[in-house]
């Protein structure tokens, strides 16, 4: 919660600072923590099992085992870039769910409004009655 709260210091004032981007702010981040968590060991599991899984087939395949390799460090490249359309794409849907946080805070708001207007009626409809009868 620390974190949270240095973060939303460190926005400029001249930020977006509306409830549905703070709180989508916070969600990715919460969201990032966790996958780093889950994803964290990859780093060194797939070099690993990639020169594992090269050793086993070279004893199988022999110089054929290098295709395979070669078609793999081709395929790195492709990642990267399927990558960075994924994250093009989150970010888009990161602005639509921004915008979605704010008109759902804004029609709590206003049911709020509406809500209290509500009870304000009555509560004048009870001091009428109750002024009638004195």
């Amino acid at each position: 919660m620390a974190l949270i709260h240095e973060k939303s210091l460190r926005l400029h004032l001249a930020t977006p600072s509306h409830v549905g981007h703070v709180s989508n702010l916070v969600s990715n981040d919460a969201e990032r923590v966790f996958e780093a968590g889950l994803y964290l060991h990859y780093l060194w599991l797939s070099p690993m099992f990639v020169c594992s899984v090269f050793a086993m087939m070279f004893q199988v395949i022999s110089y054929a085992a290098l295709v395979a390799l070669g078609l793999l460090l081709l395929a790195l490249p492709l990642n990267a870039f399927i990558s960075r359309v994924v994250g093009a794409e989150k970010r888009r849907f990161m602005v639509r769910a921004d915008e979605r946080g704010d008109l759902v805070a804004e029609l709590i708001r206003g049911i709020d409004v509406i809500k209290v207007r509500r009870l304000r009626y009555r509560q004048n409809a009870a001091v009428v009655v109750y002024n009638t009868m004195l």
